[in-house]
């Protein structure tokens, strides 16, 4: 464990932490923005701001050698699934969303676990989408079997009951696009570009696309972007429109993503998935429908450890020790 004081974060300790990142990795510029990034957390409090920068920070050198794939890694209660095939721009392929579903479920079996991060590996993409390259040797049951496939593990992060964070590093095109859209909050960096070419390619965004991005930035410009094959969304018009809740320069990504993922691992989990269902619903459910779910579900809460520890942490002025029961 990492420790800081209440002064300020001695440079032994910095310099600890760079000799744990390889000199070729772009983390350690991670660690030198998160030191910077403190300076807007001060409103915090000097204990909270050094136990988020304590997070984050060890969420930065969390960066061991990765398998091509799908990775999964952990830091105290933040887990990080890393989109791996950096040669192919992150793109899909069996493998990588059966790796990806593998660390979900990990991820949701983990009880320490309250947040997950999803990001690819390198600065150039987030993820190109489907692997393009396999798909033009696919017979049409393949290809059919490769969409559900694709539909089941976007739907996985959708209802997963942890908050999911997409951080957009690079390019997001395609399948890259519908991954983040299945997430519940999306970071971008600002040179990412997001976009949608698959009907230039003659086929459709079959990965939950044409569902999710209409709800999330409306009719009309949904269909500007799927119809006219859009590949020039950047990070700027994203967050303008809704696409993204936040845009930051490339080297906060990681610390800024990491910090929203700590603010909500301090949050009751049970209050999370409850809260995370009744917006899922809110799809599909009419206003009463939804009343009636969020009531339920209310009752349920209300009857946990979870409720009686928030509420007298409230009342005593202490910060929650949430358990999840």
């Amino acid at each position: 464990m990492i420790c800081f004081n209440v002064q300020g974060i001695e440079q032994d300790e910095i310099q600890f932490l760079l000799k744990k990142v390889r000199p070729d990795e772009t983390v350690r510029s991670h660690i030198e923005s998160t030191l910077n990034l403190a300076k807007t957390l001060e409103p915090l409090g000097q204990n909270q701001l050094y136990t988020q920068l304590q997070r984050m920070l060890q969420y930065a050198v969390d960066f061991p050698l990765l398998k091509e794939g799908t990775f999964l890694s952990e830091t105290e209660n933040i887990a990080k699934i890393t989109l791996n095939r950096p040669e192919a721009h992150n793109a899909f392929s069996n493998e990588v969303l059966d790796g990806l579903m593998e660390a979900l479920d990990k991820a949701e079996q983990d009880k320490d676990i309250r947040a997950v991060i999803i990001t690819g590996a390198g600065e150039k993409a987030f993820s190109a989408g489907a692997d393009i390259k396999a798909m033009t040797t696919s017979t049409p049951e393949e290809m059919d079997a490769f969409t559900r496939r694709g539909q089941a593990v976007f739907r996985r992060i959708e209802t997963f009951p942890k908050a999911v964070i997409a951080a957009i590093n690079g390019f997001a095109f395609g399948g890259g696009l519908e991954i983040a859209l299945a997430c519940d909050i999306r970071i971008a960096s600002e040179n990412a570009k997001l976009g949608t070419p698959e009907v230039g390619l003659g086929i459709i965004p079959a990965w939950g696309g044409t569902q999710r991005l209409i709800y999330l930035i409306g009719g009309s410009r949904a269909r500007e972007m799927i119809l006219t094959g859009s590949m020039s969304t950047t990070a700027a018009d994203a967050e303008r429109i809704g696409l993204v809740s936040k845009v930051v320069p490339a080297d906060e990504l990681a610390a800024t993503a990491a910090f929203m993922a700590s603010q909500i691992a301090d949050k009751g989990p049970l209050a999370i998935a409850a809260a995370k269902k009744c917006l899922d619903a809110s799809r599909t459910m009419s206003v009463e429908e939804g009343n009636v779910l969020e009531a339920d579900l209310m009752k349920e809460l209300a009857a946990t450890k979870d409720v009686a520890e928030g509420i007298g942490a409230m009342l005593a002025k202490r910060k929650p020790v949430f358990t999840g029961e």
